[in-house]
């Protein structure tokens, strides 16, 4: 798909209105592709400081309110401020229908308009408004059932540069007194090597991911599932011994659902931009085997 070639190729300088749970929060975001290698920095410009730094072998984010910060080995790409976005709109495998509207206008460039709707109510719908001339994503909804707005991303102004300077990927914080977290590279094994299966997955959706997560170099701290259906991820996480008193637990942060689930002594949680009872269906289908 073109728009993901240019939002891993192009240099970019932008400025970006995200909402969410009914805030408005504004950022800078700062792009550029490097010898095959993408490179990004975001950074907040309303609210609470955060920052982040996305290389092409980790992602690192600051939060100076709580003097923290993050260090993450895993699938760099998968922190992209616009890593939500659909890669391929082929590999739908039939739960979506797309709908492609005339040109309109956003921050002043001619763009596109892709409706994206699904074929259930299993999952949410989205809109893309794609750069007629670049192909980058200049706004994107997510919009429940009802037509209802859930979460939206607007560029209110986009630079593209020939090139950036590698300072400008350079950390703005003075984060010497931070505490740091990092989370080390995941082994990667075959779904056949887990003790854990689904016993029904909506239609469409299939394992594309399974691996354990490391800590700051401990043991094993738990395991990982990415469930897909082409367009939208969905991630399941296996934890032993954690919240205990957990018998299952529901919540919502905007258009993710979360959905928490207790079998024996592990902890499951199920997370993704789906509706509240995708998550749940996944949730109560999953099993643990006898070792």
């Amino acid at each position: 798909m073109e728009m993901s070639s240019a939002l891993r190729t192009l240099n970019f300088q932008g400025d970006i209105a995200y909402l969410k749970n009914n805030q408005i929060e504004t950022m800078r975001v700062t792009h550029a592709g490097y010898d095959g290698f993408e490179r990004e920095h975001l950074l907040t410009l309303n609210g609470p400081v955060r920052e982040v730094l996305r290389e092409p072998d980790k992602v690192t984010c600051y939060f100076p309110e709580s003097k923290t910060k993050i260090t993450n080995y895993n699938r760099p790409g998968d922190y992209s401020l616009f890593s939500h976005l659909p890669k391929k709109l082929e590999d739908h495998r039939g739960s979506y229908r797309f709908i492609l509207a005339d040109s309109a206008h956003v921050t002043g460039r001619s763009a596109r308009k892709i409706s994206i709707i699904p074929n259930d109510s299993l999952r949410y719908g989205q809109k893309i408004w794609i750069d007629s001339e670049t192909k980058l994503p200049l706004k994107y909804e997510v919009f429940g059932k009802d037509g209802k707005v859930i979460e939206q991303m607007v560029f209110t102004s986009i630079t593209l540069k020939q090139e950036i300077p590698l300072r400008l990927f350079n950390s703005q914080i003075d984060a010497q007194d931070f505490k740091e977290i990092r989370h080390l590279k995941k082994s990667e094994k075959n779904v056949e090597s887990s003790l854990w299966s689904f016993n029904k997955l909506p239609v469409g959706f299939e394992i594309t991911s399974h691996s354990y997560q490391l800590s700051n170099g401990n043991e094993i701290e738990s395991e990982h599932a990415i469930l897909s259906d082409g367009l939208v991820s969905i991630s399941v996480y296996f934890e032993e011994n954690s919240q205990a008193n957990v018998i299952s637990k529901a919540g919502e942060f905007g258009g993710v659902n979360a959905y928490m689930r207790k079998i024996n002594s592990y902890l499951v949680t199920v997370v993704g931009e789906v509706p509240a009872k995708t998550v749940k269906l996944i949730g109560n289908s999953i099993q643990r085997q006898p070792k």
